[in-house]
């Protein structure tokens, strides 16, 4: 079992079987990276992760904390109570279907080498967080992707990621590298 699998475990994130299958293929693209900034688009909430035993907030935060050590972790949800800070982690609220509020967040947190997007799970906002959010890093992660198709023409050089279904949720990523990059 690789280390970011052990640590989803640790920390109860859906990041890992049975519920996803994402630590290993994350393991494989993070493992010789030098991150030192990550945001993830949706936090988590014991209301949202029913599926989730004893679910706490933020636990994948912790999760890519711990992974990357040299790295300051940020999450972003539109729920207020979702809100953390720890070390090397802080949080913000932010609406990810609204443009401004995309923006005033990547101001106050700056640009990120990877963002994560694994918020509301609706392609269109998945769409416009995207398109606002890409000029401000190297990797762009699309987690639990329904349509794909839409995504794909959106950004046709991204890469679709299928794995096992594992659960009732849609088990695909999507990455789009950044132009910068």
């Amino acid at each position: 079992m690789n280390k970011l699998t052990r640590l989803a475990i640790k920390y109860g994130t859906d990041k890992c079987p049975p519920y996803e299958s994402y630590t290993t293929y994350y393991h494989k693209l993070f493992k010789d990276v030098d991150v030192r900034s990550l945001l993830e688009i949706g936090i988590g909430h014991p209301g949202t992760m029913q599926h989730i035993p004893n679910y706490k907030i933020g636990a994948s935060l912790r999760m890519w904390r711990d992974y990357f050590p040299k790295a300051m972790i940020w999450g972003a949800d539109i729920r207020p109570d979702t809100m953390i800070v720890g070390d090397r982690i802080g949080s913000i609220v932010c609406d990810q279907s609204k443009k401004k509020s995309l923006l005033r967040m990547i101001k106050a947190i700056g640009k990120q080498d990877v963002i994560i997007d694994d918020g509301s799970h609706k392609t269109k906002d998945q769409i416009k967080s995207a398109r606002v959010l890409l000029p401000y890093t190297k990797l762009y992660i699309i987690e639990d992707v329904k349509e794909p198709d839409k995504i794909l023409k959106e950004f046709p050089d991204a890469i679709v990621k299928s794995f096992l279904k594992t659960n009732d949720f849609d088990d695909r990523l999507v990455i789009i590298w950044s132009p910068q990059s």
